[in-house]
């Protein structure tokens, strides 16, 4: 009868595969990330008040642990409309059966050894989340850091469409790139949300942005964002740099059915010096805009 599972702290040091499988699970936590940070906390207070944790023997952490990736990793739920999933993207995801599945958070993302093989010269797959993406296409709330659009790019040979999908929030990371946005954006038809946690990323030779035609060079690709049927944009954590403010005034003029966009400022200390909400405000109400029902609304954190 269970319907609710919480994984926390899996050691794949110690275990090569796992398999989610039940007809009455609800919803599911799997984070494969917090083993080693569990390790690393009880080490600090061990420190901190030593005559309250004793251990028989010091912890020696190898210098790859919390690393490691599983071989094989299955999900067998029909019935689960809610997944967590935290963890380095397995070798191989033989069965994915997410039919009923609403809402899913994906932190999938490379470990040093797999991103060294994806940037060398003679790169070849190992790794294979096709089957992972394309079992969670039925989706209508979708959460993706930035690892896992490196992992789409590189490890997944299709991209599904979502047309269930209405709502989606990316992560950003200034050491991420997001070569597979466009393609996502691209294959979500029925998308009415977009909301991004800050636009850093790392700029890739094949697209440093949300969209081809940006990095693309003359004559420009067509923009992924000009079929995007996007009605509510949100930024969090905006720095107003250039090139937030570019990316910003390129959803404007690309998105031809966006009605709200909300940009959230960083603490003021960390925005670019001289700008403050007014000042970007300004700036980004001249921009122009696909879509003349566009409101535009600027808030400090």
């Amino acid at each position: 009868m269970l319907e609710e599972l919480i994984v926390n702290c899996i050691n794949w040091h110690r275990w090569s595969s796992a398999s989610v499988s039940s007809p009455t699970l609800k919803r599911l936590t799997i984070d494969g990330e917090q083993y080693l940070h569990h390790i690393l906390r009880v080490s600090r207070r061990e420190q901190i008040a030593p005559e309250k944790f004793k251990p028989k023997e010091p912890y020696a952490i190898p210098p790859d642990y919390g690393s490691a990736n599983p071989r094989d990793v299955s999900f067998d739920t029909p019935n689960l409309i809610y997944l967590n999933y935290s963890d380095i993207v397995a070798c191989n995801y033989p069965l994915v059966k997410l039919d009923s599945l609403v809402e899913a958070r994906l932190d999938v993302g490379s470990n040093t050894s797999q991103m060294h093989a994806r940037d060398s010269d003679e790169f070849q797959v190992r790794w294979d989340a096709t089957n992972l993406i394309m079992g969670i296409q039925n989706v209508k709330i979708l959460h993706l850091t930035s690892a896992t659009i490196e992992v789409i790019e590189d490890f997944c040979k299709t991209v599904p469409v979502f047309h269930n999908l209405n709502h989606l929030s990316i992560e950003s990371d200034d050491e991420r790139g997001w070569q597979a946005l466009p393609l996502l954006l691209t294959n979500c038809p029925n998308l009415q949300t977009l909301l991004f946690h800050g636009l850093h990323h790392r700029v890739t030779d094949g697209c440093g942005d949300a969209c081809d035609c940006i990095s693309s060079p003359p004559p420009p690709s067509p923009s992924c964002l000009s079929s995007c049927p996007v009605k509510i944009l949100k930024i969090l954590d905006f720095g107003a740099t250039c090139g937030e403010m570019s990316l910003v005034e390129h959803f404007l003029k690309k998105l031809p059915l966006l009605e709200k966009v909300i940009i959230v400022l960083q603490c003021e200390s960390f925005i670019e010096e001289g700008c403050d909400r007014i000042k970007v405000s300004k700036a980004l109400e001249m921009s122009p805009r696909a879509s003349s029902n566009c409101k535009l609304k600027v808030v400090n954190h």
